[in-house]
């Protein structure tokens, strides 16, 4: 799955380095010090502060010491903090370069019942590639199945408890990324172990 748990740099399979790309592809789908790394997007979110520089640990410790920051949005010369995540009025919910990362701060999502899963605030969507859907279902129940699909990295739940089993979060065509009063939550796989 692409966000998983494991040492800073996740070495990615030589077959899969040509389809991630870019500098981030050692970053991929790691969650290091505290943080889920999602390369190449950007997010939506309200401004808590920002700093030029083109250090990634450094950027992230100034997150960390600010207990309003959520997240940062990375572009390799600058770093802006922000909290509101998906839903804030600075940025963009899209797809971006080869010099973009988002790292989210383990614990800023809503909390659920599978730690394997960093939540988002509820009625939030996040565009992906469907990969299937399971009808009944609870967070729980969404959540397992995600997890037992190979490609599964992200579920969305709806409303109606219809669960989105999804894959290329922001980069997908299927949904949105953004406020939604379809969405109920949506989980992201941080822990495949």
């Amino acid at each position: 799955p692409l966000f998983r748990s494991g040492g800073f740099p996740l070495p990615i399979p030589e077959a899969n380095r040509e389809k991630c790309g870019g500098p981030w592809s050692n970053n991929l789908g790691s969650t290091v010090g505290g943080y889920v790394y999602v390369p190449k997007v950007d997010m939506k979110g309200e401004a808590v502060a920002s700093m030029s520089t083109t250090d990634l640990k450094a950027c992230l410790a100034y997150c960390t010491a600010m207990s309003s920051c959520q997240f940062v949005v990375f572009n390799k010369r600058d770093c802006y903090l922000k909290n509101n995540i998906v839903l804030g009025s600075k940025g963009n919910n899209r797809y971006m370069d080869d010099n973009f990362l988002v790292a989210i701060k383990m614990g800023s999502g809503s909390s659920g019942p599978d730690p394997r899963f960093f939540y988002l605030p509820s009625k939030v969507d996040l565009k992906g590639t469907d990969l299937g859907t399971a009808y009944g279902s609870s967070v729980r129940a969404c959540g397992e199945a995600c997890a037992a699909h190979k490609s599964c990295t992200f579920f969305g739940l709806a409303r109606d408890n219809i669960c989105y089993l999804k894959m290329d979060p922001v980069f997908g065509s299927a949904g949105t990324t953004g406020p939604s009063d379809y969405a109920a939550q949506v989980g992201l796989l941080v822990d495949t172990s």
